[in-house]
Parts: C-alpha cells; sequence; structure tokens
C-alpha cells in the first residue's frame, strides 16, 4: 500500500543517514 511505501521509504532516508555518518 501507499502508506507502506512512504514508510518503507521514511526508514530508509533514516538508516542511511546513521550509516553514512558511521560511514568515514
Amino acid at each position: 500500500s501507499a502508506i507502506s511505501g512512504r514508510l518503507f521509504a521514511f526508514l530508509e532516508r533514516h538508516f542511511n543517514r546513521h550509516i553514512r555518518s558511521v560511514q568515514p
């Protein structure tokens, strides 16, 4: 559903930010 897609995109962005912050 649309909500599921939006939630997944939000989590992906959040995790991506964390991973980028951890990696050099």
